[in-house]
C-alpha cells in the first residue's frame, strides 16, 4: 500500500475511570468507540487485510479527541504491537501500565498513515460519559424469590400457583423505582400468585428466551408454567392491576389467540404504499412488504431504506461503494456506482433522488445527492463529523412530496429545495444533535427531537415552542399520532393538543405510526416486533402483522383468526381459561386465511365462521405423522408413509400433498342420482336470447352429498409413491375427524431429489361443443373458441417451450364424449411429470346442481346422468392425476364459477403456504349464478378477451418484465369481460382463482 507517511507527536491525557469492577484503578480510556474493521472498508482504502480497529466515535474533549483521532481512522498498532481486532485492542489497553506512553499507528484513508503519541497525565475530574454507574441496590420483599437459570423451572415452570416475574437490571434506575411497587403487589395479590424477580444480567438466556431485551423493567405472568401475558417497559402500577384483573376474569369458556411477541427486534418505521393494498415495515436491517388485503407477507428486502410513502427503496451493496434502488411492487432495481464508502442512505418519495452519506478514500465525509434518472451527483455537501454523541451524527431525509431535503449535523440543521438545491433555512442548535427528524405531510413543519424537541416552521422560518416529545404526522397536517406511557398512542389535534382517537393495548412502547392516503386506516409499529392495523376513525384494532424472520410470519385478526407461513403456527398459542395450549389442537378453528382476508377487506365474517371450539372438543381431529420419507433420493419416484391417530373423534378423509398439490385422497363423493327429466328453456326469454346463452337450467336433479370416507378405526397407516421433482420437495399430510368436519394440523416433511432435471413439456387439451344429442341446446361459437384458443396458446407457448415439447389435442362435437375426454386425461397423466405444465380449455354448456358444477359433454340428451356430465369432483380427480405442478383450467361455460365450491374445499387458503412450486389457476367465464355469452365478434365473450390478452398484448404485462403471467392474463380478461358485458347490457363477471405460484404464459415480442 503506497501512502504519504507523516509522524505526529501530540501531547494528550490519560483517562482515569472507575467502575464497580475496577474501583479506583487507573486505566487507559481514550474516549473512543471502536469495532473490527469491515473487510470492504479495508479494500476501499487500500489495506492489504482488515487487521486493526475502526474508530466509530470520538468523545468530545476526550484524550483521543485532543490527540486528533477521527471517526474513520484505523488503528493497526499500539507501541509497535500489531492489533488485529477490537478484542485484542481492549485486552492490550487493560494490560499496559497506565503511566506508560502510548504510540498508536493510524491509517487515515488511502494516502495518510500517522503515529499518534499519548502521554500519561492523570485526570482528577472524570468525565461522566466515561464512568460506569455504580450498581443500584434492590430491597425486595423477603417473600419475593430471586430466580435465575438454575432455579427457574422449580420456581416458575413447576409452580402450581400463577407466577408474576419481574425482569430488572441493577444498572436500571426505573427498575429500582418500581421495586417498592413490586413489594406492594405481595400484599395485594400474594394470596393467589407467587412473585419472583429475575436479574437479566445474571440470566441473559432467560431474558432472551422470553423476549425481554433492553426495555426494562418488564413483567411476565406465567400460568401452569406457560407464559400467559406480559408487559414490556412498565410505566405504572395500573398496567399490572389491569393485567391481573384480566387474568382473574378468564373462565374456561373464554378463549383467546395469542402471538409470541417481544422476541423480534423493534419495528422502526411503517408506511402505506399509496394507491395499492400494500404497506411496508422496517426493523433493523430488514424491510417487509405486506399485502393488507390478503393478509400475507409478500417480500422481504435486507439492509434497505424506504421512502416516506413506502413505494421506493434503496440499499447499499455489500462493497459499500454502490447502491441499488427500485420500486418495491415491481421488484426491479437499478445499480448506481459511487465513490464513497456509504454509511447511510435515503430515497425521495417520488423516486427521483437518492442521498448518500459516507467518506471518500481520504476520510472526508459528505452528503451526495444523486439524480437517479441520469445517475449523476447534482449536489455534494461536505460534512464535519469528528465527535461521538449518543445521538446520531448525521440525519437527512426528503419531504413527503420530494420537494425538500433536510440535513442535520451536530449543531446545525439545513433545509434545501430539490429543484435547484438552494439552502432555504438553517437552524442552529449548539451542542445538540437529533435522534429523529420528521416532516409534516404538507412539508411545512419539521419536528426534530434530541435533548429537547424543536418544531421548525419552514414557511415562517422560525422555531415554534412545542410540548410534543415524539410524534408522527398523519396525512392531515393538523393531526398527529403521539405515543403515551402505558404502551398506547393517540391521534391528537396538532394545534389544541386535544385527544381525538385512542389506540390501546400494546405489550410494548409504540415506535412508529402512519395513516393511509384515504385516512381510513392507521398502521403502528412497536418494540414488541408487531405491526397493527387500525380503523382511523374509531381506533378499533383490525389485525396485527408479525414477521418472525426465517420466512415465518403471522397475521391475526382481533377476533383471533389467523393466517401464517408454513411454520408460523409455532409462534401462536391458545389461552383457554387460565391455561395456555399449542395451536395444533385448535388449528382448524383459528387458522382461517379466508376469514383474515375477508376481515381485512371490511366484509362481514359471521357467515364464514362454521366451526367452533365446542365442535373441536366434542369431535377432535386426529394427529398426523409422516413416518417414512428419505432425506435425499436419486430415484424419480419416492415412497412416503404416514400414520394417523384418533384423539377421540375418529379418522375420516386423509389427504396427501406434494409441493402443495393434492396427489392422493381417500375421500369420495356420493354418486349422482339420475335426474328424472329435463325441460327446454325456450320459454325463458325468447329464442334469440336462448341461442346466445351458454346455460342450461335443470328442472329435476339428483341428490349430491358431501365428502364420504371409509371407517379407519383409531389408527390408520398408509404409503404412497410420488414422482420426485428436481431439487427440494415438500410432502404434506392432513386428515379429518370421522364426520369430516374438523381438519388436523398439516404435517410437512421435505426431501431433496438429486435427479437429472428435464426439459419441461406443455400438454394442452382443448374441448369445444356446439352440437349435443339434445339439439335444442346447440351453440354457435364453442368449437371455434376451442380451435382459436388452441392455435393461440400453441403459438405463444413457443416463446418459452421448444416446439417438440408442446403436445396438444382437440375434441369437438361428436368426439367430445366423456369417455374420450377422460381417456385422453389418463394418457396425459401417464406421461406428465411435476416439472411439466397442463392447460385444459372447455367451451360449451355448464350447469350448477346443489352447489356442484358440471360440464355437459356431447352425450347430453336432455337427461342428467353420470355418463354425460363431468363434475367438479372429477375435475379435481383430473388435477390429481396430472402430475404437472403448473395447471391452468379454463371453463367458458355458464355457472363455471361453481367449480370454486369444491376446489376451495381442497385447495383452501390454508394450503397456499405449501404451494411454493404448485401453480393451480382456474379461469371461469361466469360466476356460479351467471350465464356466459356465446357470441361476441365471432367468439364467446370470455374467450374473446383471453385471445386479446394472448395477442402479444403489452397492456397485460403489468409489471413490465416483458412476460405475460397466468395472474396477469386472468386479471386482464376478467376486467375486459366485465367492461364489454356491461357496455352491451349483459352482466358477466369471470371468476379467477390463482392458487400458489404464478407462471409465465408467453414472452412478449419486442
Amino acid at each position: 500500500m503506497k501512502m504519504r507517511y507523516t509522524k505526529i507527536a501530540i501531547i494528550s491525557l490519560i483517562f482515569i475511570f472507575t467502575s464497580h469492577v475496577f474501583a479506583q484503578q487507573k486505566r487507559f480510556s481514550l474516549g473512543i468507540m471502536v469495532s473490527d474493521v469491515d473487510i470492504n472498508y479495508a479494500k476501499f482504502i487500500g489495506m492489504e487485510n482488515n487487521d486493526g480497529v475502526y474508530i466509530k466515535g470520538v468523545l468530545k474533549d476526550s484524550p483521543a479527541d485532543k490527540a486528533g483521532l477521527k471517526i474513520g481512522d484505523v488503528i493497526t498498532e499500539i507501541n509497535r504491537t500489531k492489533i488485529r481486532n477490537a478484542l485484542e485492542f481492549t485486552v492490550f489497553l487493560n494490560k499496559i501500565n497506565p503511566e506508560s506512553e502510548l504510540v498508536l499507528h493510524v491509517i487515515r484513508g488511502k494516502d495518510v498513515s500517522v503515529d499518534v503519541k499519548l502521554k500519561s497525565v492523570e485526570v482528577t475530574k472524570i468525565l461522566q460519559a466515561g464512568v460506569a454507574q455504580k450498581a443500584q441496590s434492590f430491597d425486595f420483599d423477603r417473600s419475593i424469590v430471586e430466580v435465575d437459570e438454575i432455579n427457574f423451572d422449580k420456581e416458575v415452570r413447576d409452580s402450581k400457583a400463577p407466577v408474576l416475574a419481574y425482569f430488572y437490571a441493577k444498572w436500571c434506575p426505573p427498575c429500582k423505582k418500581f421495586a417498592p411497587i413490586v413489594n406492594e403487589l405481595v400484599k395485594q395479590y400474594g394470596s393467589f400468585l407467587k412473585i419472583v424477580a429475575i436479574d437479566v444480567q445474571k440470566s441473559e438466556n432467560l431474558a432472551k428466551k422470553y423476549g425481554i431485551g433492553g426495555l426494562l423493567p418488564s413483567l411476565i405472568l406465567f400460568s401452569n408454567g406457560n407464559e400467559f401475558d406480559k408487559i414490556i417497559l412498565l410505566s405504572s402500577k395500573e398496567q399490572i392491576d389491569n393485567l391481573l384483573s384480566k387474568y382473574k376474569s378468564f373462565t374456561e369458556e373464554k378463549v383467546e389467540i395469542v402471538p409470541e411477541l417481544g422476541k423480534e427486534s423493534r419495528v422502526e418505521s411503517v408506511a402505506f404504499i399509496d394507491d395499492s393494498n400494500f404497506f411496508v415495515s422496517k426493523r433493523q436491517n430488514k424491510v417487509s412488504i405486506w399485502d393488507f388485503e390478503k393478509g400475507t407477507l409478500e417480500k422481504v428486502y435486507y439492509s434497505p431504506v424506504i421512502s416516506s410513502r413506502g413505494k421506493y427503496l434503496a440499499f447499499v451493496e455489500v462493497e459499500r461503494n454502490s447502491f441499488k434502488w427500485g420500486d418495491v411492487l415491481n421488484d426491479r432495481f437499478e445499480r448506481v456506482n459511487g465513490d464513497q464508502f456509504i454509511e447511510e442512505i435515503a430515497i425521495s418519495s417520488n423516486g427521483r433522488y437518492v442521498a448518500t452519506f459516507g467518506k471518500d478514500t481520504n476520510s472526508v465525509y459528505s452528503i451526495k445527492i444523486w439524480d437517479l434518472k441520469n445517475k449523476v451527483v447534482v449536489k455534494n455537501i461536505l460534512t464535519k463529523v469528528n465527535s461521538f454523541s449518543i445521538q446520531k451524527q448525521c440525519l437527512f431525509d426528503f419531504s413527503s412530496d420530494g420537494l425538500l431535503f433536510v440535513l442535520s449535523v451536530y449543531g446545525r440543521t439545513t433545509v434545501y429545495d430539490t429543484k435547484d438545491w438552494n439552502e432555504l433555512f438553517t437552524f442552529v442548535h449548539t451542542d445538540e444533535s437529533f435522534r429523529s427528524i420528521n416532516f409534516s405531510p404538507d412539508g411545512r413543519y419539521i419536528l426534530a427531537v434530541g435533548k429537547n424537541s424543536h418544531l421548525l416552521d419552514l414557511k415562517e422560518k422560525k422555531e415554534i415552542k412545542t410540548n410534543f416529545l415524539t410524534i408522527w404526522f398523519s396525512r392531515n397536517p393538523t393531526q398527529v399520532f403521539e405515543p403515551k406511557k402505558g404502551n398506547y398512542f393517540e391521534l391528537v389535534d396538532f394545534n389544541t393538543n386535544k385527544t381525538l382517537v385512542v389506540f390501546p393495548n400494546y405489550l410494548a412502547p409504540i415506535t412508529s405510526a402512519a395513516a393511509s392516503s384515504d385516512s381510513k386506516f392507521v398502521l403502528s409499529g412497536s418494540s414488541d416486533g408487531s405491526v397493527k392495523l387500525w380503523d382511523y376513525k374509531t381506533g378499533a384494532e383490525i389485525a396485527q402483522f408479525i414477521d418472525y424472520g426465517d420466512n415465518e410470519w403471522v397475521v391475526i385478526t382481533k377476533e383471533g383468526y389467523y393466517a401464517s407461513s408454513i411454520n408460523g403456527h409455532r409462534h401462536v398459542k391458545v389461552r383457554k381459561g387460565k391455561s395456555v395450549y399449542s395451536i395444533e389442537q385448535f388449528y382448524d378453528v383459528f387458522y382461517r386465511p379466508d376469514i383474515v382476508m375477508a376481515k381485512l377487506r371490511g366484509e362481514d365474517i359471521s357467515s364464514l365462521i362454521t366451526l367452533t371450539i365446542d365442535e373441536v372438543i366434542k369431535n377432535p381431529p386426529p394427529v398426523v405423522e409422516i413416518t417414512s420419507l428419505p432425506k435425499e433420493t436419486t430415484q424419480p419416484k419416492v415412497k412416503v408413509c404416514y400414520q394417523v391417530k384418533s384423539t377421540g373423534g375418529g379418522i375420516g378423509e386423509v389427504r396427501l400433498f406434494h409441493n402443495g398439490k393434492l396427489v392422493h385422497s381417500d375421500g369420495f363423493y356420493k354418486d349422482i342420482a339420475t335426474a328424472r327429466s329435463y325441460k327446454h328453456l325456450a320459454a325463458l326469454s325468447g329464442k334469440k336470447i336462448y341461442e346466445e346463452m351458454r346455460g342450461i337450467k335443470i328442472a329435476a336433479k339428483g341428490e349430491i352429498g358431501p365428502i364420504q370416507s371409509k371407517s379407519k378405526g383409531d389408527i390408520f397407516e398408509d404409503c404412497q409413491e410420488i414422482d420426485a421433482s428436481y431439487g427440494e420437495n415438500e410432502v404434506s399430510v392432513a386428515a379429518f375427524n370421522r364426520q369430516n368436519t374438523v381438519q388436523s394440523f398439516i404435517k410437512t416433511a421435505s426431501f431433496n431429489a438429486k435427479i437429472q432435471p428435464q426439459e419441461p413439456k406443455l400438454y394442452i387439451l382443448s374441448i369445444g361443443i356446439d352440437k349435443y344429442k339434445d339439439p335444442a341446446i346447440n351453440l354457435k361459437y364453442a368449437v371455434k373458441d376451442a380451435r382459436d384458443m388452441l392455435d393461440k396458446i400453441v403459438k405463444q407457448s413457443s416463446t418459452i417451450y421448444k416446439s417438440e415439447n408442446i403436445y396438444y389435442e382437440i375434441f369437438t362435437d361428436n368426439n367430445a364424449t366423456k369417455e374420450n375426454i377422460l381417456n385422453r386425461i389418463l394418457k396425459i397423466s401417464q406421461s406428465s411429470k411435476p416439472y411439466d405444465s397442463f392447460i385444459l380449455f372447455v367451451a360449451g354448456h355448464g350447469v350448477l346442481l346443489e352447489n356442484q358444477y358440471y360440464v355437459l359433454t356431447h352425450d347430453f340428451d336432455g337427461n342428467i346422468n353420470p355418463e354425460n356430465l363431468i363434475s367438479s369432483n372429477e375435475i379435481v380427480e383430473i388435477s390429481k392425476k396430472i402430475k404437472s405442478l403448473s395447471q391452468l383450467f379454463i371453463f367458458d361455460t355458464c355457472h363455471a364459477g361453481g367449480v370454486d365450491y369444491i376446489i376451495s374445499g381442497l385447495y383452501d387458503a390454508r394450503m397456499s403456504v405449501l404451494a411454493k412450486k404448485l401453480g393451480l389457476h382456474i379461469y371461469a367465464s361466469a360466476s356460479s349464478i351467471q350465464e356466459a355469452l356465446d357470441g361476441y365478434r365471432g367468439n364467446g365473450l370470455f374467450t374473446y378477451t383471453l385471445l386479446d390478452g394472448l395477442n402479444n398484448n403489452k397492456i397485460v404485462d403489468k409489471n413490465n418484465d416483458g412476460k405475460v403471467s397466468l395472474k396477469e392474463l386472468g386479471k386482464y380478461s376478467q376486467l375486459k369481460t366485465v367492461e364489454i358485458s356491461r357496455s352491451i347490457g349483459h352482466m358477466q363477471t369471470p371468476l379467477i382463482i390463482n392458487f400458489g405460484r404464478d407462471n409465465v404464459v408467453y414472452e412478449l415480442k419486442r
